[in-house]
């Protein structure tokens, strides 16, 4: 069993911090990481047991922002 599953995403660079934040108040269920801030390119790192919600919170993003998996 792996101790994380990524979810790539690409998001405008100004909101960057944005996704940070939303991903830091859902403690516990994912970790955030900037692949390459001139793209706009984050890796969510989530732990299986949370796979489920963090695909939410991105599914829910997607609805919000220019964000895509």
């Amino acid at each position: 069993m792996t101790d994380v599953v990524p979810i790539f995403l690409e998001v405008p660079r100004t909101e960057i911090g944005y996704v940070k934040f939303v991903f830091e108040s859902y403690e516990g269920v994912a970790v955030l990481r900037t692949i390459d801030a001139r793209r706009g390119l984050l890796v969510v790192l989530a732990v299986p047991d949370f796979l489920d919600q963090a695909r939410r919170v991105v599914a829910a993003l997607a609805d919000e922002i220019a964000c895509r998996e």
